[in-house]
């Protein structure tokens, strides 16, 4: 029956009883048609009807508002197919897919998928889209797979790190530098991270961005000096790097960052002088 439904309305209509169907226990073959509609989507995906497809990716990100349809998306390619979106011409397109790779990062299954299938270094290239929404959707995508160990530890593998560290000054809209901050900053609890992030300008970009208008991007960049500061060759280039602290608000600090780093400047002082 799926096989032969053509018209996007019928989908639709197929949709509200298969969201029926998901009431009932498992075992009553609701599984079974969410597989056979994914491949549908997955084969009109692969199709040359532009039309088409756009109206397939608008479906697809309604439904995965829904973790059943993202497993079963991860079970018959779509994801695939949604990851070959992401690299064509068309903005409207591309953007839809993105958005659709992000909400499958949401999920749990989505995320171990993304970690484990290589498509890392297909994702990396959309933290440059000329396009500011495939941007953010892009780094929101990140934010969902270094939620976990597993994640973070394949991001920080894969090499992406001195790369958000460079468009830590290419990027130019405040919300999505905040966005790279807070990335690499979960990023940093990988065990390699740290090393890595110190022999970058790590240091002297996220300076820069302590003195943001936007609050966010000054709290996420204090969060990055924080992190950085816990390891002794952390605390010791943050010094000789001269970060100026000064203009920071009390309330804005990460684990008293500020007083910290005073403190310990003023017991150096106190020893020089005995």
């Amino acid at each position: 029956m799926i096989g032969s439904l053509h018209s996007t309305g019928t989908r639709l209509i197929l949709r509200s009883c298969l969201s029926m169907l998901c009431l009932l226990p498992t075992g009553t073959g609701n599984t079974v048609f969410f597989g056979d509609l994914e491949d549908k989507m997955t084969a009109e995906l692969q199709g040359s009807d532009h039309i088409l497809r756009k109206k397939v990716l608008i479906e697809i990100n309604e439904d995965f508002h829904r973790a059943d349809f993202v497993v079963a998306s991860l079970k018959s390619g779509l994801l695939e197919e949604l990851i070959k979106c992401c690299k064509e011409d068309d903005d409207a397109r591309r953007e839809l897919a993105s958005s659709a790779v992000m909400k499958v990062a949401g999920t749990e299954e989505g995320r171990e998928h993304l970690a484990s299938k290589h498509h890392l270094a297909d994702l990396s290239v959309l933290l440059r889209d000329t396009v500011p929404a495939i941007r953010e959707n892009t780094y929101r995508a990140f934010l969902f797979v270094a939620e976990y160990r597993k994640g973070y530890d394949a991001v920080v593998s894969f090499g992406l790190l001195p790369t958000l560290v460079d468009l830590l000054e290419e990027e130019k809209m405040e919300r999505i530098i905040a966005l790279d901050l807070s990335l690499i900053r979960q990023l940093s609890e990988a065990e390699a991270a740290s090393d890595i992030l110190l022999d970058t300008p790590v240091l002297e970009r996220v300076n820069k961005h302590l003195q943001s208008e936007d609050i966010e991007v000054r709290k996420k960049a204090t969060a990055n000096i924080s992190a950085l500061s816990f390891k002794l060759i952390g605390k010791k280039k943050i010094i000789l790097a001269a970060v100026s602290y000064t203009h920071l608000r009390a309330h804005e600090t990460s684990l008293h960052l500020v007083c910290r780093l005073l403190l310990e400047k003023k017991k150096k002082k106190k020893k020089k002088k005995k």
